[in-house]
């Protein structure tokens, strides 16, 4: 990774865990990030990683990435793969079973094709992680004996088309049309989060 943008990152994660959170709730725990690869997720993982070193936590948080790619993910990843708290695991979301992942007690799940050039060449590649990915870390997060707890990434987008220019509340939906291309995203999230 380039120097510059490792630096900005560092200082991102030194911010994002000098914030007052309750962190040490994460202190040996086993947390499964998807889409670790990307944007959101890369970040969680560098956080989640740097959590004990910053004196945060108390204990290490064990790290499972879960990425579509390992290859990019190592390239992503290269300071903390063979480290003992990252493991790396390939997995496609829009596979119709649930991943083996073993004791685990969070899902970070941020998995999703959130690009609009995306979606008109793989639309149903970006609806499956969202829906079916989900119904699948629950039930792998089901079968852990100690499970905590899951957070879904969502967007903005399940608003769809709104009348408001100012804020907007939990309560206030707008309307996606199903017929539009970008409908696929915005349609898999609301499923998510349903």
């Amino acid at each position: 990774m380039d120097e510059k943008l490792t630096a900005v990152i560092d200082e991102d994660v030194a911010a994002i865990a000098a914030c007052d959170l309750p962190w040490e709730a994460l202190a040996g725990c086993t947390v499964v990030v998807t889409g670790a690869a990307g944007f959101i997720g890369g970040y969680l993982v560098r956080t989640l990683a740097a959590l004990h070193r910053l004196g945060r936590i108390s204990r290490a948080v064990e790290i499972v990435a879960m990425v579509r790619d390992a290859e990019r993910a190592r390239a992503r990843f290269g300071d903390l793969v063979g480290t003992p708290h990252f493991r790396l695991v390939e997995w496609d979301l829009c596979t119709l079973s649930v991943p083996e992942l073993g004791p685990i007690h969070y899902v970070l799940h941020a998995a999703s094709q959130a690009s609009p050039r995306y979606y008109g060449q793989d639309p149903v590649g970006t609806l499956l992680p969202n829906t079916i990915g989900t119904a699948a870390l629950l039930e792998a997060l089901r079968r852990s004996p100690d499970a905590r707890g899951l957070l879904f990434v969502s967007s903005s987008e399940v608003y769809g088309a709104v009348s408001s220019t100012g804020s907007l509340d939990e309560t206030q939906y707008g309307i996606v049309d199903p017929a539009t291309l970008r409908a696929c995203y915005a349609e898999g999230k609301r499923m998510g989060e349903t």
